[in-house]
């Protein structure tokens, strides 16, 4: 049953077994899960309750619908927009689709960093086949892509890097290109559509515009969790079992509004962001990439630069909304560029941070509780980034383009392959350069130790019972690549640990 806060001022107590907070791919997941082991489960979802039917792909309506802070959500210092879903299966809404299994290289390194040896690769195989088909992951045919997606990987053959096509949660896609605004045909296999289903056909109930203030403790137990509905009304939850999968940035500042942060000072810290920034390809032909899928090849020519520490180069839809804001430059030059929108091709390059150590970041809590992530760029992490932006301008030149321009607030158009070093002069600064993130991950980190970790191996946090963080957070360290499919098979980990306590926590 899925009951909207927007409609229901009164205040109202529920009891149940497990309290979920947030509904995205940790929590979805963990509610489909704990549902099936005959747990009595309540969601409970800041965002709207939506469907195919709201999704009208309109960028100034599903932008505030769909993601955190209506789109605006950045670093303190605005030098990072951080693209995050806002809507009961979160996330899951908004993505492009795109399938990575966690590198097998990158799971040890998190077993080793956190003392977790179950966190090696050989330990994840069920939990990922379990994700593989019940959102129905399937590879890219050469034939899907679009014209975008195409000039990377021509430009990548020619120069003779590893490119190749990407899998995606999908059935039924009539790549229509608006994946990022909400799928309209139900054919992206979306938390709501796979997990919260069985959740919710096995009697979850689920509280859809109700917003988490905090979580209900009792000396070191937790007993619940409080929240305030769309409407005003407060809504108390009294259960045994608090699951907390709000993500990174609203699951530390969830624990941290609750008042953990004295006894658990590593809550936020060891926050990643893959940074981000785009390289775009002006080309004679047409390209219109808001059109088709928006991601179905990647080049991993550069995923390990250094100790398993690089980047990966995807590509990016040309919204006209995310475009326009994206276009360095103002006025009439901004216009021209943007005359030029059906002729550009758009790279990304997705970095592994972390290469030098733990980012210095971490979750603060403005004056009204809102979490606000502080983010340092890393030296090491700057250096691939810059190598990233001249590695794509060199694939857009070898894919054909005739011009490549950078996102420098003070534009750096490229005519010819010889003038890339242009790039390593203007560099990477903050607040010169368009920088993003839609993979925050970390802050409450998994680990054998409490003193350098938030949660333990099952994803309970150090020193309080029967409270448990099931998301991204839980990263010890950042996964290099598109995060939901990891998220999802550790939820299932998760949340079979869950299971095994629950006899003990209910009594």
């Amino acid at each position: 049953m899925i009951r909207r806060g927007g409609a229901r001022a009164a205040d109202r107590s529920v009891a149940t077994d497990v309290a979920i907070i947030g509904s995205g791919p940790g929590g979805g997941v963990a509610a489909a899960r704990l549902a099936a082991a005959g747990l009595k489960v309540a969601l409970l979802e800041e965002g709207p309750a939506v469907g195919a039917a709201d999704f009208n792909q309109r960028e100034r309506d599903m932008v505030p619908l769909l993601y955190q802070e209506r789109g605006l959500r950045h670093t303190r210092d605005l030098a990072f927009s951080i693209l995050q879903g806002r809507a009961v299966g979160g996330g899951s809404n908004v993505n492009w689709t795109t399938c990575f299994e966690p590198p097998p290289a990158v799971l040890s390194e998190w077993a080793q960093r956190s003392g977790l040896p179950e966190l090696e690769s050989q330990h994840w195989t069920v939990a990922l086949s379990r994700v593989a088909r019940r959102i129905e992951i399937q590879p890219v045919g050469d034939e899907e892509h679009n014209a975008n997606n195409l000039a990377l990987l021509r430009g990548a053959r020619r120069l003779g890097w590893r490119c190749g096509n990407l899998r995606r949660n999908v059935t039924g896609c009539v790549r229509s290109g608006f994946c990022g605004l909400g799928c309209s045909y139900n054919a992206k296999r979306s938390i709501p559509l796979t997990y919260l289903r069985d959740a919710l056909e096995r009697g979850a109930e689920l509280f859809a515009e109700a917003r988490v203030d905090r979580v209900l403790l009792e000396g070191v137990r937790a007993v619940g969790v409080e929240a305030r509905t769309a409407a005003g009304g407060r809504l108390a939850v009294r259960a045994p079992i608090v699951v907390v999968s709000g993500g990174a940035i609203n699951t530390p500042g969830l624990l941290l509004r609750s008042g953990l942060g004295a006894a658990q000072p590593r809550i936020g810290r060891g926050t990643y962001l893959h940074p981000t920034t785009a390289v775009i390809g002006l080309y004679d032909r047409v390209i219109d990439a808001g059109y088709g899928i928006p991601q179905s090849a990647f080049c991993d020519q550069f995923a390990d630069l250094s100790g398993g520490y690089g980047y990966r180069i995807e590509t990016a839809p040309a919204y006209p909304g995310i475009a326009a804001a994206a276009l360095p430059s103002f006025g009439a030059q901004h216009r021209q560029l943007a005359e030029l929108s059906p002729h550009i091709a758009i790279t990304i390059a997705l970095v592994r941070d972390g290469a030098g150590g733990e980012p210095d970041a971490r979750v603060l809590l403005e004056p009204d509780g809102t979490p606000l992530l502080d983010y340092r760029l890393g030296a090491a992490d700057r250096t691939h980034l810059l190598h990233g932006m001249q590695r794509m301008a060199e694939l857009h030149f070898a894919a054909g383009a005739r011009r490549v321009l950078t996102l420098h607030s003070d534009p750096l158009l490229l005519e010819r392959a010889e003038q890339i070093g242009w790039i390593a002069e203007r560099g990477v600064v903050e607040n010169e350069l368009a920088l993003f993130s839609a993979h925050p991950q970390g802050g409450c980190g998994v680990g054998r130790d409490p003193r350098r970790s938030v949660c333990d191996g099952a994803g309970a946090v150090h020193g309080v019972r029967g409270l448990f963080v099931c998301d991204g957070s839980l990263f010890p360290a950042s996964v290099g690549v598109n995060p939901q499919v990891t998220i999802m098979a550790l939820a299932e980990r998760i949340s079979e640990q869950i299971v095994r306590r629950a006899p003990r926590l209910l009594t």
